[in-house]
């Protein structure tokens, strides 16, 4: 009959004296019977009248469970009726099997309580020692009358004691497989006993003897949890470590019995910490962590739930930063596709399973609220929620964004150049997850896609150069280059806005036709690639050419480029002021905002200048009289004028408001301005450094003597 002593033998001693990560192993000789504990349970004392627990376990046995002894059976077919052995040389082997040639009736035979691997993890005069048997032998040899247990030494059970060392330590005791290096292991004799219950010393003192070969073993015997059908195995004592140990068949390279305790046995006593996501970092703690040889570290794997074979630790286990390589601690990292379960260590071919590591799996962020849902490229939006600590991605609409990790709850994205708008997408260590839609606002005529505001020219003037369109490509308010765009020599046509209308994220350029005939009043849009034409979108006309077009911006909120228009002529539309939402080049719908019936004020540039997300009307009063040279900021919210803000006048009529943008990379739009007068500021072209709607400082660029070259945007 078969029984698993413990769920798991290998844990025989290392689980209850090694549980701390460097915990010294016990010399085995020096651990007390009068020490042995049942933990949580509570030890069978000998006058232990809890007969059922032992008689359930008799009868899970197949023992005889009338009046005699749960070791009835063994007594009557070990001792026979004399008290002691009949003949030692009629046992069974330790495989529960007759030897050949001897009777098989069960008077004659004791078959063993259990046959079952064990691990034994000890130091032994001061040598780190590990060894699996994996048939060994293990016998109930206590006696069980009357309600007390009683010492399996006392009277005749001395001489039956004796009997089966001297059987085990001369009999062949099974033959184990030869893949395990040795030719069989080594037995073992297990007590279970009650607390307070020893071996007797003349059992213990036969044992002690080389020529013997067996282990002598103690349990103290625990009464079973609830629900349990068994009687519990309690703390054990090896009572003859030299003898059990030096003795034993340590074959690691090869067949045989060592003389002398000579064997290098890797050993794992703790890992710290001992759960963690994939890639988490960890101690292992031991003996004999590395090759003997070479010294190199042993190699640490960890469970793999789709095969036999672990996972090694990836990068490979090392000796920590200013730890001695002395095999007593390694560093290793938890590899991908790991999972909860023991981790073993391997030198000099072979290999120790320790304690077991919780591999935790990871879960994807989890999103809260962005900071704010739009922004041109370059700006940034904070994202709170969690799980951000193992972030390792972050896209919005499929383009790679860079991302700063404030906290496991907080993450700052930047909005990269050439990002449209769509889903921001971070993931992490447990998968991927939409953080919701970022609107990206194209920052006014950033042609080139670096997030910075380009300036857009067209060459009034006649000549070789008629109808030339140039990009000067900016670093903040230094020229870098010119860009050449496609020529458009009839100079009715006139750029009058910049904007992404058709959605992709670039620059595109707002025409209309300013002459008579068949296109007066054409409205058009030219979709660029940068700075590449792609193709000409016509909108729908507006033949009265005192609707002039002045700005673009997205007025409605919706993510969209919008056109604004002002009524330049008289009569009952004098001084109109109206936008056309878009939906990309496609007419919405007219909507009519405050009227100016004064034309001297005109709107000479669009962007949000208050900071709120909106933007705002840019005017500036070209006439003459007390308002000459007044710059006013239209506060809007959406199409709803909130507010009039006054900037700093400039008298100089000359001096013309020729777009809007952030030049400075403050995130704050600035001023563009161009001196269209004689004399020495002729081509003069200056930025506003804005901070909201208070003035900074001036900033001059490159000057453009020729007054034919005309600024056109951003605007």
């Amino acid at each position: 009959m078969f029984i698993r002593v413990t769920n798991n033998l290998s844990v025989l001693f290392a689980s209850t004296v090694c549980s701390l990560l460097f915990a010294t192993p016990p010399v085995v000789a020096q651990v007390s019977p009068d020490a042995l504990s049942c933990g949580n349970l509570t030890p069978v004392s000998k006058s232990d009248t809890s007969k059922p627990n032992m008689v359930t376990f008799a009868s899970n046995l197949s023992y005889d469970t009338g009046d005699t002894t749960i070791g009835g059976l063994w007594e009557k077919s070990a001792a026979g009726s004399q008290g002691y052995p009949i003949n030692y040389a009629s046992y069974i082997n330790a495989l529960g099997q007759p030897l050949p040639g001897y009777p098989t009736t069960i008077s004659q035979l004791i078959t063993p309580d259990a046959i079952d691997s064990i691990v034994v993890n000890a130091v032994v005069d001061g040598m780190p020692y590990s060894q699996i048997y994996p048939t060994s032998a293990f016998f109930d040899a206590k006696a069980y009358k009357a309600g007390t247990v009683i010492t399996p030494s006392s009277g005749s059970s001395a001489n039956q004691t004796q009997a089966y060392l001297d059987y085990l330590g001369t009999s062949p005791a099974g033959t184990a497989p030869p893949s395990l290096g040795f030719l069989r292991p080594t037995p073992y004799l297990l007590f279970w006993t009650a607390a307070g219950v020893s071996i007797g010393s003349s059992t213990i003192s036969y044992a002690d003897n080389p020529a013997k070969r067996v282990a002598l073993w103690q349990s103290i015997a625990c009464k079973p949890t609830s629900g349990a059908n068994n009687v519990q195995t309690g703390a054990f004592v090896l009572y003859n470590p030299e003898v059990a140990i030096n003795s034993a068949p340590i074959a690691f390279t090869g067949v045989g019995i060592p003389a002398s305790f000579n064997a290098y046995a890797v050993v794992i006593t703790g890992l710290n910490p001992a759960e963690g996501e994939i890639g988490t970092a960890l101690s292992v703690g031991g003996y004999n962590l590395k090759q003997s040889a070479s010294g190199n570290p042993a190699k640490i794997s960890f469970f793999n739930p789709s095969g036999n074979a672990g996972i090694e630790s990836s990068p490979p286990a090392f000796v920590p930063s200013g730890a001695p390589n002395d095999g007593t601690i390694l560093q290793a990292t938890v590899p991908p596709g790991a999972a909860t379960g023991r981790v073993s260590a391997t030198a000099d071919s072979i290999t120790y399973y320790g304690p077991s590591f919780r591999v935790d799996v990871p879960l994807p962020p989890v999103i809260v609220a962005l900071s704010v849902s739009s922004g041109p490229i370059g700006s940034t939006v904070v994202i709170t929620g969690s799980g951000f600590s193992s972030t390792s991605a972050v896209t919005l609409n499929g383009t790679v964004a860079s991302f700063v990790i404030n906290s496991d709850t907080q993450i700052t994205v930047t909005i990269p150049p050439g990002a449209t708008s769509g889903p921001i997408q971070i993931t992490n260590a447990g998968g991927s997850v939409n953080a919701g839609t970022f609107t990206v606002v194209q920052k006014p005529a950033d042609f080139t896609g670096d997030g910075k505001s380009d300036i857009l020219w067209r060459y009034q003037g006649t000549g070789s150069k008629q109808g030339y369109n140039q990009v000067w490509q900016m670093n903040g308010t230094s020229y870098v280059t010119a860009i050449n765009l496609n020529t458009t020599t009839d100079l009715n046509w006139q750029i009058v806005g910049t904007g992404d209308f058709t959605g992709d994220g670039k620059t595109d350029i707002l025409w209309r036709y300013q002459g008579t005939g068949s296109k007066q009043g054409y409205v058009q849009i030219w979709q660029m690639n940068g700075t590449s034409y792609v193709t000409a979108i016509n909108l729908d006309p507006v033949t009265d050419l005192n609707w002039q077009i002045v700005g673009t911006g997205d007025f409605t909120g919706d993510g969209k480029t919008d056109i604004l228009w002002r009524y330049q002529g008289t009569g009952s539309k004098q001084g109109y002021n109206q936008v056309w939402q878009m939906n990309g080049t496609s007419y919405v719908s007219s909507i009519n905002l405050n009227t100016t019936t004064d034309l001297n004020w005109q709107i000479v540039g669009t962007d949000d200048f208050t900071g709120d997300g909106k933007t705002d009307i840019l005017w500036r009063y070209q006439g003459t009289g007390s308002k000459q040279g007044l710059n006013q900021v239209w506060q809007m919210n959406g199409t709803s004028y909130v507010t009039a803000i006054n900037l700093d006048p400039v008298t100089d009529l000359n001096w013309q408001i020729v777009g809007t943008g952030d030049f400075t990379g403050d995130g704050k739009t600035d001023i563009l301005w161009r001196y269209q007068g004689t004399g020495s500021k002729q081509g003069y072209n200056q930025v506003w450094q804005m901070n909201g709607t208070s003035y900074v400082t001036a900033i001059n660029l490159n000057t453009t003597t020729d007054l034919n070259w005309r600024i056109r945007g951003p605007r």
